[in-house]
């Protein structure tokens, strides 16, 4: 069995936690937009040569493994204090990925994958680590990873990224990958105009955009849910309704929560069209004209026009 453990330090930042300020913000929301697309569907299972394709004997044994691993780490954490781990099949690396905030729990993790075959690659990562980054890594441009996190309460749906900026020039489609243990419906979450339905583990779906605009889109099984952004941008981005476009800025900002150093939220549909972007109000004096300062570079950061509004204030604390 080949085992390999990384350490890697950082945060734990879910991208479930931007959309937290997004879902509080989009209640102002009254944006008009239009939606032209044509959807392509794939077959249920990835093809021999294909990069996801698992041989049937390794994926089984693969499988197999990985339920009997998480059953087993699931364990172990009983009785300690909340802290998250993961136990996934990479379909791309064909790798069982075991994800452990607790380092004390390592010892163990690696005397028991010792019992697994010698041809099982098993990866351990410990620490603090923001998933979604360490997801994408792993995937191509454009593409949806939809996976199963395991924690002390059960095991729950997520996906990475929650955000796509495109551009049309470089290509019009969004691929989500079915990378977890359940069936999912993937559909248009504004307007219902397309889904796709029954998407089974170790599937795909993809979905061709022929229009600049803003698309949001759910995730479901039976059990839980999650919501993302698609931006498509082109030429014509800057003839969009500024509803429309505040929405596309709105993402493109959000998505750098966590990255951007100061930034505490960011949302549209106020009174007033456009953006709003809220800066803690530690970091006004950090420079002669703060509000002069961000409103330039995030100006920059938007790849077309759109009303910004600066705003400095105290960041609200979670409680409880």
């Amino acid at each position: 069995m080949k085992t390999r453990t990384l350490i890697i330090i950082g945060i734990i930042m879910m991208s479930t936690i931007p959309f937290v300020t997004f879902a509080i913000l989009d209640r102002y929301s009254n944006y008009v937009e239009q939606i032209n697309y044509i959807t392509e569907n794939k077959s249920n299972e990835p093809k021999p040569g294909e990069r996801s394709y698992i041989e049937p004997e390794l994926k089984a044994k693969l499988e197999v493994v990985e339920l009997d691993l998480r059953e087993k780490v699931r364990q172990l954490h009983q009785g300690l204090p909340p802290s998250s781990y993961a136990v996934n099949l990479d379909h791309q690396t064909k790798e069982i990925v075991v994800l452990v905030e607790n380092k004390d729990l390592i010892p163990k993790i690696e005397e028991m994958i010792t019992q697994y075959p010698d041809d099982i690659s098993i990866l351990i990562i410990n620490g603090k680590i923001t998933l979604d980054e360490f997801l994408q890594d792993k995937v191509e441009p454009n593409a949806i990873i939809i996976y199963d996190v395991t924690e002390n309460s059960g095991t729950r749906l997520s996906i990475a990224p929650h955000d796509i900026v495109m551009d049309l020039k470089d290509g019009d489609t969004v691929t989500f990958v079915n990378d977890g243990l359940t069936t999912v419906n993937i559909f248009d979450n504004s307007k219902g105009l397309w889904r796709f339905d029954n998407v089974k583990p170790s599937s795909q779906r993809t979905l061709v955009i022929n229009s600049t605009g803003f698309y949001e889109f759910l995730i479901q099984n039976s059990l839980h849910g999650q919501q993302g952004r698609i931006v498509a941008l082109s030429d014509d981005t800057n003839s969009l309704p500024v509803e429309t476009r505040a929405k596309m800025a709105q993402t493109i900002v959000g998505s750098d929560f966590g990255k951007e150093v100061g930034l505490i939220f960011v949302g549209s549909g106020r009174a007033e069209p456009g953006i709003t972007i809220g800066i803690d109000e530690k970091f006004q004096d950090k420079h002669d004209d703060a509000e002069k300062f961000y409103y330039e570079k995030y100006r920059k950061m938007i790849p077309f026009e759109v009303p910004i509004t600066i705003e400095f204030s105290t960041p609200i604390v979670p409680t409880g």
